[in-house]
């Protein structure tokens, strides 16, 4: 998201139409935490969902990474040891690839 002379815009185009939706307090609560949960504010993570937008938590993001980091780790053993564990960690980085998978796909 962009911001133009301090207003905020979508790619070119300023967010400049409004929509009032009324909620529960608690469906606002479960609203704000869901959008704190994924770093960005209420208004762009409500945008992003109704228009089919994908919205990835910031715990997911930290997950991936660290998978990542797993990865890295499993294939560095399966090189140092020249193989001798290559089923282990042929079997261990499926299930860190399967693990990825899911939190791209959100959840």
């Amino acid at each position: 998201m962009k911001r133009s002379r301090g207003r905020e815009q979508v790619g070119e185009e300023p967010l400049s139409a409004q929509c009032n939706i009324r909620f529960t307090p608690s469906e606002m609560a479960e609203l704000k935490q869901l959008a704190a949960d994924a770093g960005i504010t209420v208004s762009d993570y409500v945008r992003r969902r109704t228009l089919g937008k994908r919205v990835v938590a910031n715990t997911d993001l930290a997950m991936l990474r660290e998978l990542r980091r797993v990865g890295g780790l499993l294939k560095h053993i399966h090189v140092e040891s020249n193989g001798a564990y290559s089923q282990l960690t042929s079997d261990a980085l499926e299930t860190v690839r399967e693990a990825m998978e899911r939190i791209g796909n959100g959840g």
